[in-house]
């Protein structure tokens, strides 16, 4: 009698090996720290050179945000989700902008993508909101890892968090056209304010919209 044949493994889909965080705790903050300090002495090691063309990048946190400690990360996180400083003066600082110049009020939400397996960081992503929209400054996936999926479980994941802090639009920056493909097929379009190399997609349904709407016209 024949054996059966082996049945051939299925394979296994980026969504089922990775699975994306919220970074919230001093020691998730930290984890992301050492992650992109360890990443970043690797590939300078290797003599990696990233090609700005093709949307290549190091890794990196600060990029301008002024988010050196896990305190100045927490502040925006919280202010992403409407809590203003317990401190007296911060508090009194922040209703000022928010009442004069609301757009430049600076949140910030960062993702991990982590190995279900054994908890190792896989890339990230942090977005800064101002104003009423979420604005996509860094997603990062180390170059040996790119092109399997990674990519899109971050921007899904980001575009999910974006609606949990009620942001009705995301906006993410695009330097080459493989990536600007692939987002047109996820429905964002061109933004008419920064040409080619921001995309925007709207977060929120028309019904949502036009209830917004409805609103602000009572």
């Amino acid at each position: 009698m024949a054996e059966p044949e082996p049945q051939a493994k299925k394979p296994v889909k980026p969504s089922d090996k990775y699975a994306v965080q919220l970074v919230e705790t001093e020691k998730d903050f930290g984890e992301l720290q050492q992650y992109v300090k360890s990443e970043t002495e690797r590939l300078e090691k290797i003599g990696y050179k990233p090609d700005i063309s093709k949307g290549e990048h190091m890794p990196g946190l600060d990029m301008g945000l002024n988010m050196k400690t896990f305190d100045d990360y927490k502040e925006r996180l919280d202010i992403a989700r409407g809590v203003l400083p317990k401190d007296e003066k911060r508090r009194e600082q922040y209703e000022r902008l928010s009442k004069r110049s609301p757009q430049v009020i600076p949140r910030i939400i960062a993702l991990v993508l982590r190995d279900k397996e054994t908890g190792q960081i896989a890339g990230y992503t942090f977005q800064e909101s101002k104003g009423y929209g979420a604005h996509q400054d860094m997603i990062y996936v180390p170059p040996e890892s790119r092109k399997q999926g990674l990519f899109k479980i971050l921007v899904k994941a980001t575009e999910d968090t974006a609606k949990k802090f009620n942001y009705p639009f995301l906006e993410l920056k695009v330097e080459n056209d493989t990536i600007r493909g692939f987002l047109e097929k996820e429905g964002y379009q061109k933004d008419p304010t920064n040409g080619s190399f921001r995309m925007v997609k709207r977060l929120d349904t028309d019904e949502e919209s036009e209830e917004k709407e409805a609103k602000a016209e009572a």
